[in-house]
Protein backbone atom coordinates (compact mmCIF):
# COMPACT_ATOMS: atom_id res chain seq x y z
CA UNK A 1 0.00 0.00 0.00
CA UNK A 2 2.77 2.67 0.93
CA UNK A 3 4.28 1.95 -3.10
CA UNK A 4 0.71 3.03 -4.03
CA UNK A 5 0.48 5.70 -2.12
CA UNK A 6 4.27 7.63 -3.04
CA UNK A 7 3.27 6.60 -6.89
CA UNK A 8 0.15 8.99 -6.33
CA UNK A 9 2.06 11.53 -4.74
CA UNK A 10 4.56 11.39 -6.89
CA UNK A 11 1.82 11.41 -9.75
CA UNK A 12 0.31 14.81 -8.09
CA UNK A 13 3.77 16.17 -7.46
CA UNK A 14 4.35 16.04 -10.97
CA UNK A 15 1.33 17.30 -12.71
CA UNK A 16 1.56 20.14 -9.97
CA UNK A 17 4.50 20.69 -11.16
CA UNK A 18 3.49 20.89 -15.10
CA UNK A 19 0.61 23.11 -14.56
CA UNK A 20 2.92 25.45 -12.36
CA UNK A 21 5.48 25.30 -15.37
CA UNK A 22 2.86 25.64 -17.87
CA UNK A 23 0.48 28.48 -15.99
CA UNK A 24 3.03 30.28 -13.73
CA UNK A 25 6.26 30.50 -16.03
CA UNK A 26 4.48 30.39 -19.47
CA UNK A 27 6.98 27.31 -20.45
CA UNK A 28 5.42 25.54 -23.87
CA UNK A 29 3.95 22.10 -23.65
CA UNK A 30 7.57 20.78 -25.80
CA UNK A 31 9.76 22.64 -22.98
CA UNK A 32 7.82 20.51 -19.84
CA UNK A 33 8.26 17.60 -21.82
CA UNK A 34 11.66 17.50 -22.36
CA UNK A 35 12.35 18.77 -18.96
CA UNK A 36 10.05 15.24 -17.50
CA UNK A 37 12.50 13.66 -19.96
CA UNK A 38 15.33 15.02 -18.57
CA UNK A 39 13.99 13.98 -15.27
CA UNK A 40 13.47 10.63 -16.09
CA UNK A 41 16.41 10.20 -18.02
CA UNK A 42 18.66 11.53 -14.70
CA UNK A 43 16.89 9.05 -12.53
CA UNK A 44 17.31 6.10 -14.74
CA UNK A 45 21.30 6.77 -15.18
CA UNK A 46 21.71 7.22 -11.84
CA UNK A 47 19.88 4.55 -10.80
CA UNK A 48 22.52 2.10 -13.42
CA UNK A 49 25.40 4.15 -12.33
CA UNK A 50 24.78 3.21 -8.21
CA UNK A 51 23.84 -0.07 -9.67
CA UNK A 52 26.57 -1.16 -11.91
CA UNK A 53 29.10 0.63 -11.61
CA UNK A 54 31.94 -0.62 -9.04
CA UNK A 55 34.05 2.37 -7.91
CA UNK A 56 37.96 2.04 -6.76
CA UNK A 57 38.51 3.29 -2.47
CA UNK A 58 38.78 6.88 -3.85
CA UNK A 59 35.39 7.42 -6.04
CA UNK A 60 33.80 5.75 -3.42
CA UNK A 61 34.93 8.43 -0.85
CA UNK A 62 34.14 10.87 -3.27
CA UNK A 63 30.34 9.65 -4.03
CA UNK A 64 28.41 13.21 -2.43
CA UNK A 65 30.60 15.03 -4.63
CA UNK A 66 29.80 12.88 -7.68
CA UNK A 67 25.92 12.99 -6.45
CA UNK A 68 26.23 16.68 -6.37
CA UNK A 69 27.84 17.26 -9.47
CA UNK A 70 25.46 15.06 -11.51
CA UNK A 71 22.40 16.72 -9.22
CA UNK A 72 23.92 20.61 -10.89
CA UNK A 73 24.15 19.25 -14.32
CA UNK A 74 20.32 18.15 -14.18
CA UNK A 75 19.09 21.86 -13.00
CA UNK A 76 21.51 23.55 -15.08
CA UNK A 77 19.40 21.28 -18.00
CA UNK A 78 16.40 22.59 -16.95
CA UNK A 79 16.97 26.27 -16.49
CA UNK A 80 18.84 26.14 -19.76
CA UNK A 81 15.62 24.81 -21.11
CA UNK A 82 13.22 27.24 -19.62
CA UNK A 83 15.14 30.06 -20.06
CA UNK A 84 15.68 29.05 -23.96
CA UNK A 85 11.79 28.66 -24.49
CA UNK A 86 11.16 32.25 -23.22
CA UNK A 87 13.70 33.75 -25.49
CA UNK A 88 12.95 31.25 -28.20
CA UNK A 89 16.41 30.49 -28.91
CA UNK A 90 19.15 27.67 -27.70
CA UNK A 91 22.49 28.79 -28.06
CA UNK A 92 25.50 26.54 -26.54
CA UNK A 93 27.34 29.20 -24.88
CA UNK A 94 24.05 29.95 -22.21
CA UNK A 95 24.07 25.99 -21.69
CA UNK A 96 27.49 26.27 -20.57
CA UNK A 97 27.11 29.71 -18.47
CA UNK A 98 23.80 27.47 -16.61
CA UNK A 99 26.30 24.60 -15.67
CA UNK A 100 29.07 27.06 -14.78
CA UNK A 101 26.58 27.91 -12.15
CA UNK A 102 24.41 25.00 -11.17
CA UNK A 103 27.28 22.46 -10.76
CA UNK A 104 28.82 24.29 -8.33
CA UNK A 105 25.26 25.09 -6.40
CA UNK A 106 24.33 21.23 -6.83
CA UNK A 107 27.94 20.61 -5.27
CA UNK A 108 26.69 22.48 -2.01
CA UNK A 109 23.62 22.01 -1.89
CA UNK A 110 23.32 18.50 -2.88
CA UNK A 111 26.64 17.08 -1.78
CA UNK A 112 26.79 19.12 0.92
CA UNK A 113 23.50 18.05 2.50
CA UNK A 114 23.88 14.29 2.21
CA UNK A 115 27.25 14.05 3.51
CA UNK A 116 26.39 16.30 6.61
CA UNK A 117 23.20 13.72 7.17
CA UNK A 118 25.91 10.90 6.46
CA UNK A 119 28.31 12.54 9.10
CA UNK A 120 25.51 12.34 11.28
CA UNK A 121 24.51 9.18 11.26
CA UNK A 122 28.34 8.00 11.64
CA UNK A 123 28.56 9.98 14.63
CA UNK A 124 24.87 8.64 16.29
CA UNK A 125 26.77 5.27 15.96
CA UNK A 126 30.19 6.05 17.89
CA UNK A 127 32.08 5.01 15.01
CA UNK A 128 35.57 6.02 14.46
CA UNK A 129 35.04 8.50 11.76
CA UNK A 130 38.83 8.83 10.77
CA UNK A 131 39.83 5.23 10.54
CA UNK A 132 40.26 4.66 6.58
CA UNK A 133 40.13 1.11 6.62
CA UNK A 134 35.82 1.29 7.16
CA UNK A 135 34.00 1.49 4.10
CA UNK A 136 30.16 2.95 5.42
CA UNK A 137 27.28 4.19 3.78
CA UNK A 138 23.58 4.65 4.11
CA UNK A 139 21.84 1.45 3.69
CA UNK A 140 18.31 -0.54 4.10
CA UNK A 141 18.40 -3.66 6.02
CA UNK A 142 15.45 -6.02 5.46
CA UNK A 143 15.10 -9.53 7.62
CA UNK A 144 13.43 -12.56 7.89
CA UNK A 145 10.21 -10.81 8.74
CA UNK A 146 10.56 -8.59 6.09
CA UNK A 147 10.74 -5.37 7.89
CA UNK A 148 12.89 -2.59 7.38
CA UNK A 149 15.32 -0.73 8.82
CA UNK A 150 16.94 2.58 6.98
CA UNK A 151 20.72 2.82 8.60
CA UNK A 152 24.06 2.70 8.24
CA UNK A 153 25.98 -0.56 6.71
CA UNK A 154 29.53 -0.90 7.74
CA UNK A 155 32.49 -2.90 6.22
CA UNK A 156 35.64 -3.29 8.55
CA UNK A 157 38.69 -5.78 8.20
CA UNK A 158 36.73 -8.86 9.65
CA UNK A 159 33.03 -7.96 9.65
CA UNK A 160 30.12 -6.63 8.08
CA UNK A 161 27.70 -4.54 11.01
CA UNK A 162 24.56 -2.74 10.48
CA UNK A 163 23.54 -0.14 12.85
CA UNK A 164 19.97 1.43 12.89
CA UNK A 165 19.55 5.45 11.94
CA UNK A 166 16.91 5.91 14.51
CA UNK A 167 18.67 5.32 17.46
CA UNK A 168 22.81 3.81 16.09
CA UNK A 169 21.98 0.63 17.99
CA UNK A 170 23.87 -2.50 16.25
CA UNK A 171 21.51 -4.37 13.98
CA UNK A 172 23.42 -7.26 12.91
CA UNK A 173 26.96 -8.00 13.15
CA UNK A 174 28.50 -10.99 11.14
CA UNK A 175 32.38 -11.70 10.31
CA UNK A 176 32.89 -11.84 6.60
CA UNK A 177 33.94 -15.44 6.71
CA UNK A 178 29.84 -16.26 7.75
CA UNK A 179 28.82 -13.62 4.72
CA UNK A 180 27.74 -15.27 1.75
CA UNK A 181 26.64 -11.96 -0.52
CA UNK A 182 24.69 -12.29 -3.89
CA UNK A 183 23.44 -9.26 -5.75
CA UNK A 184 19.49 -8.71 -5.86
CA UNK A 185 18.28 -6.92 -8.18
CA UNK A 186 15.02 -4.51 -8.16
CA UNK A 187 11.58 -5.46 -9.91
CA UNK A 188 11.95 -2.56 -12.27
CA UNK A 189 14.68 -3.23 -15.14
CA UNK A 190 16.14 -5.87 -12.70
CA UNK A 191 19.11 -3.19 -11.60
CA UNK A 192 21.52 -4.38 -8.72
CA UNK A 193 20.59 -2.35 -5.75
CA UNK A 194 22.47 -4.63 -2.97
CA UNK A 195 22.94 -7.84 -1.98
CA UNK A 196 21.62 -10.99 0.40
CA UNK A 197 23.36 -11.88 3.30
CA UNK A 198 24.09 -15.34 3.89
CA UNK A 199 20.50 -16.63 3.47
CA UNK A 200 18.03 -15.35 0.67
CA UNK A 201 16.05 -13.83 3.36
CA UNK A 202 17.80 -11.28 4.96
CA UNK A 203 19.30 -8.39 2.75
CA UNK A 204 20.81 -5.18 2.66
CA UNK A 205 19.96 -2.44 -0.29
CA UNK A 206 22.89 -0.31 -0.52
CA UNK A 207 24.58 1.72 -3.36
CA UNK A 208 27.25 0.43 -5.37
CA UNK A 209 26.37 -3.43 -4.03
CA UNK A 210 28.80 -4.87 -6.59
CA UNK A 211 31.96 -2.82 -5.16
CA UNK A 212 30.80 -3.95 -1.21
CA UNK A 213 30.53 -8.02 -2.58
CA UNK A 214 33.72 -7.30 -4.62
CA UNK A 215 35.37 -6.23 -1.18
CA UNK A 216 33.77 -8.98 0.58
CA UNK A 217 34.54 -11.20 -1.15
CA UNK A 218 38.22 -10.36 -0.95
CA UNK A 219 38.43 -10.03 2.60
Amino acid sequence: MNKYIQLLLFTVFVLCMCLLLSFCFDISNLSIALILGIGLLAGMISRFFIGYFIPNRILFRSRFIIYGIGFGIMIGLVIFIISSDKEQSFESQHLLICLLITIPLGLIVNGTIYYSRFRKLKKRTNINIENQDLISDFAIYSNSEYKSVIGLLLLSNNKLSFYSATNGNCIFEMALKDVNPIIINSKFMSIPNGFSLNNKINSVKVAFPHYWTKLIEKE
